[in-house]
């Protein structure tokens, strides 16, 4: 197994990357009422060329599931969930010096408030100030494919780094 490519050209010519993010996430329910929290998220993604990277990836935010539940009394109470998101990821990135700029999207089944397939759509940035340690930044919008529910969707903000060989 060969060590971390620590070049920005290297990592252009990389196979494989590792990426962890710190993050947060705001989920609007179907009452219309936001939900957040603190996580993380996990990326394996195989490098095809230059410039596309795809894979799995996996995040998981305290409380962004969370939703005011209803009763016929129309008395409302807190139920805190998690938002766990499983799926795919695909970015497209072009390199400007040190810096990288992507287009990121995806399809995963989310587990919050309901179990869903649906969709995410956002950018990153690639800060490759230190070689050995890249900074990303993430911002997406996730939503799912029912119509009907106008509300059922959630954005996200990471920060971390990523690990090419």
């Amino acid at each position: 197994m060969s060590p971390p490519v620590s070049s920005e050209a290297s990592t252009q010519d990389a196979r494989m990357e590792l990426g962890l993010q710190a993050g947060y996430a705001w989920g609007t329910d179907n009452e219309a009422i936001v939900h957040d929290g603190g996580g993380a998220r996990l990326q394996l993604l195989a490098r095809l060329g230059s410039y596309v990277a795809l894979g799995p990836e996996v995040a998981l935010y305290a409380h962004a599931g969370s939703r005011i539940q209803i009763d016929a009394g129309e008395v409302g109470h807190l139920k805190n969930e998690a938002l766990f998101q499983l799926g795919g990821v695909v970015r497209l990135v072009a390199y400007v010096g040190r810096v990288s700029p992507a287009f990121v999207g995806g399809l995963a089944w989310y587990r919050a408030e309901d179990s869903r397939i649906g969709f995410s759509v956002g950018v990153e940035v690639g800060l490759n100030f230190v070689d050995w340690l890249p900074l990303v930044v993430d911002a997406r919008y996730h939503d799912d494919f029912d119509i009907d529910q106008a509300n059922n969707n959630f954005r996200t903000l990471g920060l971390g780094t990523r690990l090419s060989w």
